[in-house]
């Protein structure tokens, strides 16, 4: 058995290793190779009495098992995850023809200085807007995910302070998403040493198989602008344009969909029809476009999902300003389309709560009268339960002392009284009493209305105006 290594993959130098009594090898590489921030790639060597020889990891030398040698403490409030990479790899990753690629690049990545994860894949994530600097997703071997769970994980640098406005969403509930980020702490060649979003089960199986019934089973969509190359005659074409695409009926072909609406998990089975279906809904106009899309769509959810945007001020995601930034799902249960909860870094907290610039088909079908009450409704329901500087308060602090502030309570408590206000200016209050027996205690207004009959269930409640 032989221990191989190199600094920065190179000088290759071999030591004998040595057996144990437990039947293990040891071998210990010099220390003076160890100088700091240099970059050691190592790989195993063993050969049987025949002469056949294998490597750990298996690919040897072009593999990636890569320790640093680094003065740098771990933190002690937060985790650390170090990315290992040989500076050619780092170089090839950042390289301007490779900006908007997702090819992995491998590397090591070591967490809190516990435990390694060598020979992964890093690619950088983020759209042609924010590359180099949003951050990195990493490929993890299926004989060791994180946490002993999670096949990939996602750093996200920027933007640390939209965790604040997760932690509304998740408070608040009633949307189908959880969004449980952490803050952590990257180390890595391109970024040096800063803090990040560590994103774990994101919108995976995992995460879809425990919130939803055979949750694997729906497919999933990412709704984005269409990157192309741009340069002049034969040259490489490193720099890039986009086209922003809405959803509207293309016909059946799935083909013409697959370039703005990306198919993210179930690949082998291809299935567009969801997709199609509410595309060709959502080109509808007036009940048309009401009754089509309520077949289809689970628009109680999308009013949901269009209010919770609304109120953080996202003007860069689907339904605003920019078509893009969208996770769609099949649900698995009934095959409706929903949405979830992508990407609101760019959230303001000041853009127009109704917004009409008809960049979306979402416009129209907000504007049908009883999906406008959906909206005002879920819009309060928001503020009652976790978009109010009272809930929040505690958690900016908290966040802020992690390093991820940016959003002030007073900023997010004016906005509520502002959504408030404008859902009472838009839908005419009456207030009703409930007769019921059970329900004799609760009081209503019209705007939540749904939120009372949902009570009701399995004992529907009489109604009668209070005045």
């Amino acid at each position: 058995m032989r221990l191989w290594y190199g600094v920065n993959g190179s000088n290759w130098q071999s030591i004998t290793m040595t057996a144990n009594a437990d039947g293990r090898y040891t071998a210990r590489i010099p220390a003076a190779v160890n100088s700091n921030n240099r970059v050691v790639q190592f790989y195993v060597e063993g050969r049987d009495a025949r002469g056949v020889t294998s490597t750990f990891p298996a690919a040897g030398r072009d593999s990636r098992a890569l320790y640093q040698v680094s003065s740098a403490g771990v933190p002690s409030r937060i985790e650390q995850i170090r990315l290992v990479m040989l500076p050619s790899d780092n170089s090839n990753l950042f390289s301007g023809v490779n900006r908007m690629s997702n090819n992995f690049v491998p590397g090591t990545f070591i967490r809190s200085g516990q435990e390694a994860f060598y020979d992964v894949g890093i690619r950088q994530i983020g759209s042609r807007y924010i590359r180099p600097n949003s951050g990195y997703k990493v490929r993890l071997n299926p004989d060791q995910p994180y946490f002993g769970v999670h096949d990939s994980i996602r750093l996200d640098i920027n933007q640390l302070r939209e965790i604040i406005l997760k932690q509304m969403v998740n408070r608040a509930g009633g949307s189908s998403v959880s969004i449980y980020n952490d803050i952590a702490q990257l180390v890595s060649p391109q970024h040096g040493t800063r803090n990040m979003l560590l994103n774990l089960a994101r919108y995976e199986d995992i995460y879809l198989d425990e919130q939803f019934e055979n949750g694997g089973d729906g497919t999933k969509f990412e709704l984005d602008d269409i990157t192309f190359p741009t340069g002049s005659g034969e040259s490489l074409k490193s720099g890039t344009g986009v086209s922003p695409q809405d959803m509207f009926d293309r016909g059946d072909n799935p083909e013409f969909y697959r370039a703005h609406l990306l198919i993210k998990n179930n690949r082998s089975e291809d299935d567009f029809s969801g997709i199609v279906a509410m595309s060709q809904a959502m080109a509808k106009s007036g009940t048309a476009l009401y009754e089509a899309t309520n077949a289809v769509m689970d628009v109680d959810l999308w009013m949901r999902h269009y209010a919770t945007q609304a109120f953080v001020g996202n003007w860069d995601t689907y339904g605003f300003r920019r078509p893009k930034n969208l996770r769609i799902y099949s649900r698995p249960s009934d095959g409706k389309m929903i949405p979830l909860y992508w990407d609101a870094d760019l959230g303001n907290l000041s853009d127009a709560l109704i917004y009409n610039g008809f960049e979306t088909r979402l416009d129209e079908m907000r504007n049908i009268p009883q999906n406008t009450r959906l909206f005002w409704g879920h819009m309060l329901d928001l503020v009652e339960n976790g978009f109010n500087g009272n809930y929040i308060g505690r958690w900016v602090s908290h966040y802020s002392s992690l390093g991820a502030g940016g959003y002030a309570t007073g900023s997010i408590a004016s906005r509520a009284t502002q959504a408030i206000r404008e859902a009472k200016r838009a839908i005419a209050e009456i207030d009703f009493a409930i007769t019921s027996p059970s329900f004799r205690n609760i009081l209503r207004n019209t705007i939540g209305c749904k939120a009372a009959a949902a009570l009701g269930a399995g004992d529907p409640p009489s109604f009668q105006a209070a005045g």
